[in-house]
């Protein structure tokens, strides 16, 4: 029996260190049937990000390996082509099937944006059958693509499957493994499993989830059709929320797959924009729930929410962020979505 063609799709924003130590990894997974599409959106630094990922498929850079995951890196790997290809020129038909995608980006439309170009690119084709989203400051496991594709066996109707993601800084640690819903007026919204915890086997089982982890997340791509693509005006946090919710709505289910395991350096690129990651987490929490949850209570749990974002700010010392926060508050009771400059 043939084996599903996965699409791997990563989205860089000057990330070019964390990109390349990514790909080191993907290039060792035991499953071969994939081809990795990178969305470029690094506007300024586009050709620098590109010429250092020329570097390194060219066996012209060095790059330094965590001593933790020197199993994961242990032998030498054959480095695929480089076909660069311009955001026009996305729908037109590809034949190679093994080097590297790269789609230049035109502006920074945000993860959501970089993620739809690939989807455009890659349903184009008419060749993948699934497509894993992956963010570029992670590493994997040999196994963590094969693994993920089993979990499809056990549900026709399952449209997404996550990783179990650890901590790259501590892997003893759990970063993610999915969100559950509570509709808990003191704490309401999607709540993290397993972050923070010591892994000690305690999700080393089917769990039920109502969100996946967009860190590692394989997509069964004929669903798609139906549910569409992220929602690009989110830009920043909360867009892969709002596209599991249309899933959900659509009638699909979502499994979370132990056995793949994925080490995450959460948030290291965003850290970089922190103000602006304020804003939008701001703003589009209440966009979502404005839009997906009106009932009476869902608008206390988000007033009560928003409040402890206030006083967490005010608590630290961060009396800055309260200007920002107010303004999100604002565009998001006023439904404006879209990229912003502060």
């Amino acid at each position: 029996m043939k084996e599903p063609f996965v699409a791997i799709v990563l989205v860089n924003y000057n990330s070019h260190n964390f990109l390349i130590e990514c790909l080191e990894s993907i290039y060792r997974l035991n499953y071969k049937s994939f081809q990795v599409i990178i969305t470029e959106n690094s506007e300024k630094n586009q050709e620098k990000e590109i010429e250092y990922l020329s570097n390194w498929l060219k066996e012209e850079m060095n790059i330094e390996i965590n001593q933790k995951f020197k199993e994961l890196f242990t032998g030498k790997i054959k480095k695929p082509g480089l076909k660069i290809i311009e955001e026009k020129d996305i729908y037109n038909k590809n034949e190679d099937t093994t080097s590297i995608i790269l789609i230049k980006s035109k502006e920074n439309s945000g993860f959501a944006g970089g993620c739809n170009k690939a989807l455009d690119y890659i349903k184009s084709q008419n060749r993948f059958d699934f497509v894993w989203m992956l963010n570029t400051d992670t590493i994997v496991e040999k196994n963590s693509l094969a693994t993920l594709i089993e979990k499809f066996n056990e549900d026709e109707k399952l449209i997404a499957v996550s990783s179990k993601l650890k901590y790259y800084d501590k892997p003893s640690k759990i970063n993610l493994i999915g969100g559950k819903f509570s509709d808990s007026l003191l704490k309401m919204g999607y709540i993290p499993l397993g972050y923070l915890e010591e892994d000690k086997g305690q999700y080393d089982k089917d769990i039920k989830i109502d969100s996946p982890a967009m860190a590692s997340c394989l997509i069964k791509l004929k669903y798609l059709d139906n549910v569409g693509y992220m929602k690009e005006d989110y830009f920043l946090y909360s867009e892969d929320i709002e596209w599991f919710e249309r899933m959900k709505r659509c009638g699909y289910s979502f499994g979370y797959q132990y056995k793949s395991i994925v080490y995450h350096k959460e948030s290291a690129i965003t850290k970089k924009i922190k103000k602006l990651s304020l804003y939008y987490y701001i703003r589009n929490k209440i966009h979502f729930y404005l839009t997906y949850y009106k009932a009476t209570k869902y608008k206390i749990g988000l007033f009560i929410s928003i409040t402890r974002d206030i006083y967490g700010n005010i608590k630290r010392g961060n009396f800055s962020n309260l200007i920002i926060i107010f303004k999100a508050i604002s565009d998001g009771l006023k439904g404006k979505l879209g990229k912003i400059n502060l």
